[in-house]
């Protein structure tokens, strides 16, 4: 990829073939970022929400190669948990046991099973350096002054049998070049890599990262345009979309950014309207292959995807927007035409890096069927027959990083459930036959230490755990709140509305108190001045007189506000759940704990803040 000097964002209109393109990129995108509510609806996220569909292992795959995540802990991470006891060998044999099937009968050097070969390399966890490091290693002879440490004596015997007398630099060398020369054969029949975003070329080749200059432009812009109306300044031009109100907000002053002026500039000559033309146009300048447009478009935005996910759920759920919501594809369009300016203004300012002298790529390969070979004992004479080495080679590069780290995690997984049930089994638990109390927490693991506690100091109490709205889909309107908002977890959409009432007439000065909490949540502007300056009275008082103005603000403290909460549907109630529902969800939360028809003397029903 080669990003032009100047870039190609015209006013061309872009054809159906491109728009489309585009659209598949988003369409691809939504289906795997978070459906991020606003925060004050926060709930924990299962991040492979839209894999759901799929085996676990399946899943973190599927989620590692579009992501750009890791899909398992390092190797090096299991490297320690193997030094510190937390992962053993019985634990590992048996989960390569059962991932294997039957040996095949293709031969491998000096009689290795395959077995043998991946449960070695299990149990010898080692980094593979990258192919540039191993290729210094070779050509300064550091590869070839001593074998691995971890090399047992048996295998050092096996390895260097028969070749009592040649110094041990030349038998290493011979072997890993033997290994070598299948490796390189074996990394040219590759797969196709992956598109890199424009972002990772202009990082290899000027050393600057577009995303350091780019994502703090986009995340102050969304954080004030989702802000539900906490913010400190209202935004010009907020009803037209995100464009529109970046163009707006940067017209009436010149931008300190390079990157921001460039934005603007192209936005004036191609207009707010068309956040698809605008993706194509940055598109081009960035020099991107069509046939990697939905590709990259998916990188670009799970790169912000958490507000990436909260702009397509706002886009997507009406109920939950105020007013107009951003759309995806003009978080799209400002992403990309940002990094194409970004990366034009760093081409301008920056020297590009001499290109690095590259290694063939095998060299990694190589390395590792080399360390293998030490464990397993195979030196020069058990490589010479050159069916079985490239078999070994092949072999290697089959068991792959992810490969290996999914069997550690299984093995990890396996001693920890060993240890856990052998606890459970000693501790010969039986269930309570007459519980004197019984509690239904939230499944939220922070309740967890409260029901091993209760359980712990009277087990006559059972515990249960419940999906924290307890089945009950509501939108809540508070007696000062403007509009309700929803008690539920974010995948559920609730039809019914409960609001709290006054019981006794108002006399106003409720309204009055809730009218000046929300100036004081609502910073910004000559309110808050004022607001502050009158503040600043009780503060002096509360700091040189902090008795006297106790006593004070008791004599001014009015006798709470008697309220109701209006839950049942009625003739002066025509939003709250009528009997029939109340008994269906009471019903159905006593099915799906086993608490039908065994309930204690006291049923406590805790939630969050309760």
């Amino acid at each position: 990829m080669r990003i032009e000097s100047k870039p190609r964002l015209g006013l061309r209109e872009p054809e159906p073939p491109e728009r489309e393109l585009v659209r598949e990129g988003l369409r691809r995108a939504k289906a795997l970022l978070p459906s991020q509510p606003r925060l004050e609806r926060f709930v924990h996220h299962n991040p492979l929400h839209a894999l759901e569909h799929l085996s676990f292992e399946e899943a973190v795959l599927e989620a590692s190669r579009r992501l750009g995540a890791e899909p398992y802990p390092s190797e090096a991470a299991f490297e320690r948990f193997m030094r510190e006891g937390r992962l053993e060998a019985r634990d590992v044999e048996a989960v390569l046991d059962a991932s294997l099937g039957p040996d095949e009968a293709r031969p491998l050097p000096g009689g290795v099973t395959r077995k043998a070969l991946r449960l070695t390399r299990l149990l010898y966890p080692h980094e593979r350096p990258d192919a540039t490091t191993v290729r210094f290693s070779v050509d300064e002879g550091r590869l070839f002054r001593k074998l691995d440490p971890a090399v047992s004596e048996g295998a050092k015997a096996r390895f260097l049998a028969g070749l009592e007398g040649t110094p041990l630099p030349r038998v290493l060398a011979e072997t890993f070049a033997r290994l070598e020369a299948h490796a390189a054969e074996i990394h040219a029949s590759g797969g196709v890599d992956d598109p890199e975003r424009p972002r990772d070329r202009i990082l290899a080749e000027y050393g600057e990262d577009v995303d350091r200059e780019v994502q703090p432009i986009l995340i102050r812009l969304l954080a004030v345009v989702l802000d539900a109306g906490l913010a400190d300044a209202s935004l010009p031009e907020r009803k037209g979309g995100l464009l529109a109100t970046f163009a707006a907000m940067y017209a009436r002053r010149r931008p300190a950014s390079p990157v921001i002026e460039g934005a603007l500039e192209r936005l004036v000559t191609r207009g707010v309207d068309d956040p698809e033309a605008i993706a194509v146009d940055a598109l081009f300048a960035l020099e991107v292959p069509r046939e990697a447009w939905p590709r990259i478009v998916e990188k670009t935005l799970y790169a912000i995807r958490g507000w990436a996910g909260m702009v397509a759920r706002l886009e997507a759920r009406e109920d939950e927007r105020e007013g107009t919501a951003p759309s995806l594809a003009e978080l799209l369009a400002l992403s990309l035409l940002l990094e194409a300016e970004a990366a034009l203004h760093a081409m301008r300012t920056k020297r590009k890096r001499a290109p690095e002298p590259s290694a063939g790529g095998h060299e990694a390969l190589a390395y590792e069927a080399f360390v293998l070979a030490q464990h397993l004992g195979l030196g020069p004479r058990s490589l010479e027959v050159a069916d079985e080495v490239r078999a070994f080679v092949e072999e290697v590069a089959a068991f792959s990083d992810v490969e290996r780290r999914r069997l550690w995690f299984l093995a990890y997984e396996r001693r920890h459930a060993r240890e856990v049930l052998s606890a459970l089994a000693r501790a010969e638990l039986r269930p309570v036959e007459a519980p004197i109390a019984q509690a239904i927490f939230c499944i939220d693991d922070r309740e967890e230490s409260i029901r091993r506690h209760l359980e712990e100091i009277e087990p006559r109490i059972e515990t249960f755990g419940y999906a924290g709205f307890f089945g009950v889909a509501m939108s809540y309107r508070g007696l000062f709140d403007d509009v309700a908002r929803p008690l539920c977890p974010p995948g559920v959409n609730p039809t019914h509305v409960v609001f709290e009432e006054r019981v006794e007439p108002s006399d106003g000065t409720g309204r009055i108190r809730a009218i000046l909490a929300k100036l004081r949540a609502r910073p910004g502007g000559v309110v808050r001045a004022l607001l502050g300056l009158v503040m600043l009275v009780p503060f002096a008082l509360r700091l040189l007189a902090p008795s006297r103005f106790a006593a004070w603000l008791r004599r001014l403290e009015t006798p709470p506000v008697k309220t109701r909460v209006v839950f049942e549907r009625g003739p002066e109630a025509e939003h709250g759940f009528d009997l029939d529902e109340m008994a269906s969800i009471v019903a159905a939360l006593l099915h799906t704990t086993g608490m039908e028809g065994r309930l204690a003397p006291l049923v406590f029903v805790i939630g969050h803040g309760a």
